[in-house]
């Protein structure tokens, strides 16, 4: 381990940010990248190369150069250059604490590095840290609170611990508090959307073949043109009305496909409505179907769940709909007053 005496005109020297600095720190943050998007390295193997690259930008402006060192590490460099006192390039947020925040934040590998910082102190004031916590606390909470220099400061001056962990704890997590929702109003084209599907036209199925449904197929008709979001319908013997039963979505290349898996045949795993179907065919049921296209493509998802969310919210059955449902709203019920009945 390091002493006093080894690096003692570097404990004392104003610090002065090193010009590869900016070169090292582009480096570490490109280590970090590539680790983190690496699928062959074991989790525990990125996490020793993340602590690595936080290591290496602590050291950017040198190893025994940092910005901070304690006042004790000062005095004694100062006082007593020969001192054989042992000293460490301590991180101040521990670099095990930067890997996990490194994880957690693929995206802001370059903002959370750029927050790593480091403090030159003497092995005993290390063991005095408070380990309950991460950043300037673990120095202020420590046994003896222990004071800091910024040696960018001429001359030096002693930092405010609390004031320097309110700036350090704002950078690499800002509050969700301070974050405003990005909003957009759809709702007049998902009640387009609702209209046409489910006001629009809707198409009788026929069931040629009742016994064996896979000998049936849809009208020619339907499958001309691509669809993405698609409504099953069904009344019983001699009704009039239709009857909702199933709002579902799938990409505009498979959407008949998927209609044909419900109504007449799927394979073994895929799931659909396919038995339902059955027993509505075998107790006469008529079906019918109505489709819509809805582009871009990915917002198909986004109108069957609105629209599941809408219909069941106005007391809409979709019994065959087990996502995205939404409670019946509530009716007030106001109660009517009424005299008292005369006594007889």
């Amino acid at each position: 381990m390091d002493t006093i005496s080894q690096h003692s005109s570097k404990l004392i020297a104003r610090y002065i940010p090193s010009p590869e600095s900016r070169e090292i720190i582009q480096s570490a943050v490109a280590l970090a990248n590539a680790v983190l998007r690496h699928k062959a390295i074991l989790p525990k193997h990125k996490r020793k190369m993340l602590k690595e690259a936080a290591w290496l930008v602590s050291e950017a402006d040198g190893k025994h150069s940092t910005r901070y060192r304690t006042k004790r590490v000062v005095e004694l460099a100062t006082k007593d250059p020969q001192s054989q006192i042992k000293i460490q390039h301590e991180h101040v947020v521990p670099r095990a604490a930067i890997a996990d925040q490194l994880f957690a934040h693929p995206n802001r590998v370059a903002e959370i590095l750029n927050t790593v910082v480091a403090c030159i102190v003497t092995q005993d004031e290390h063991n005095q840290l408070n380990r309950e916590f991460n950043g300037w606390k673990r120095y202020s909470m420590a046994r003896a609170r222990i004071e800091v220099y910024d040696m960018e400061k001429v001359p030096p001056e002693l930092v405010n611990l609390e004031e320097l962990e309110d700036q350090r704890a704002t950078v690499p997590t800002p509050s969700l508090r301070h974050m405003s929702a990005i909003a957009l109003d759809i709702s007049a084209f998902v009640e387009r959307c609702r209209t046409a599907l489910l006001s629009g036209e809707r198409t009788p199925i026929e069931f040629v073949d009742k016994e064996n449904l896979r000998n049936n197929c849809l009208p020619t008709l339907l499958t001309q043109r691509s669809i993405n979001v698609y409504a099953i319908w069904s009344r019983g013997i001699g009704g009039t009305d239709w009857s909702l039963l199933y709002i579902g979505q799938r990409e505009n290349h498979a959407g008949w496909k998927r209609v044909v898996q419900h109504l007449f045949y799927k394979s073994e795993e895929t799931g659909s409505k396919l038995d339902l179907v059955k027993e509505g065919v075998s107790r006469g049921d008529e079906f019918a179907v109505s489709a819509i296209l809805v582009e871009p493509d990915c917002l198909r998802l986004t109108v069957e769940c609105e629209l599941i969310h809408a219909v069941t919210r106005e007391g809409g059955k979709l019994p065959w709909n087990q996502k995205h449902r939404s409670k019946p709203a509530k009716r007030r019920v106001v109660p009517i007053s009424s005299s008292p009945s005369p006594r007889p």
